[in-house]
């Protein structure tokens, strides 16, 4: 009788945590403790205004092998040569077999020999904003032939030199002169901190959210969320599992405007504010 007992209570106990959803999973490699870097090796410059016959080529060291390589922001591969470029500023990213990354500083721009087109600075705010976009960018030219036209990414060319609105990531600015020479810079629009309160706000949602009976109270199989220590030792299984809704088990139990809250926390570094 006991036997069966047990393996009842076995049973409901395995029932109770796969309603729930597990999250005991374990935290993931530090990137902030790698010594992953990155280091320019050879550039070859443009052979005219209007060719795209530069060159980059980057080497990584330290982290973990094997080494991925991208240029603004486009598709890792293992090549750490970047061919077939245009004169401008570009952003080039090393991420190792632990996911961590590391971005070229300073970025390495290539010049053409036939125009003085230059990328004079670039101003630039953070996107502060959690459900929204508040970066911005201000770039000034200078040589070339003047009057000057600007675009970002894919957008048409205009004599605006400030973008607006702008959430965080990669970004890539062209700029055109009087006789049609064109160079780039590429930008990152840096992740701000939003602000977002821990005892004000995010304990507030996961108390009315997760920390349920048989889910995340600390009386069971799963970490207990109860306290700010574990919230934040588990704060990237908790992101990963709030984007992908799987968790709460149940989306409904969280609004979609909280549930992004806890992320924006989250990526601020988790701050017990």
């Amino acid at each position: 009788m006991k036997t069966k007992l047990k393996y009842f209570l076995m049973a409901v106990s395995l029932v109770l945590l796969e309603a729930c959803g597990s999250d005991s999973v374990d935290p993931p490699f530090d990137c902030a403790k790698s010594d992953l870097s990155i280091s320019l090796g050879t550039t070859s410059n443009v052979s005219s205004c209007t060719s795209n016959n530069g060159s980059i080529t980057v080497q990584a060291s330290g982290g973990t092998s094997p080494y991925q390589y991208r240029i603004n922001g486009g598709v890792f591969s293992a090549n750490g040569t970047f061919t077939n470029l245009g004169a401008g500023t570009y952003t080039v990213e090393v991420k190792d077999a632990n996911g961590c990354s590391k971005t070229l500083s300073p970025s390495p721009t290539l010049t053409n020999a036939t125009s003085t087109l230059a990328v004079l600075n670039v101003q630039k705010t953070d996107d502060t904003s959690c459900n929204g976009s508040n970066g911005s960018l201000t770039v000034t030219a200078t040589g070339g032939t003047t009057p000057y036209s600007y675009k970002i990414n894919n957008g048409n060319f205009s004599t605006n030199n400030v973008f607006t609105s702008l959430e965080n990531g990669n970004y890539t600015i062209t700029i055109k002169d009087a006789v049609n020479c064109e160079v780039t810079s590429n930008q990152v629009i840096a992740r701000g901190a939003t602000g977002i309160s821990y005892q004000n706000e995010i304990k507030n949602i996961i108390n009315a959210s997760c920390n349920l009976a048989q889910c995340h109270s600390g009386s069971n199989a799963l970490p207990g969320f109860t306290t700010y220590a574990n919230v934040n030792t588990f704060k990237n299984s908790i992101k990963t599992k709030l984007s992908n809704n799987s968790m709460p088990m149940s989306p409904g139990t969280i609004t979609a405007e909280n549930r992004q809250k806890i992320i924006c926390w989250i990526d601020d570094g988790a701050p017990n504010n």
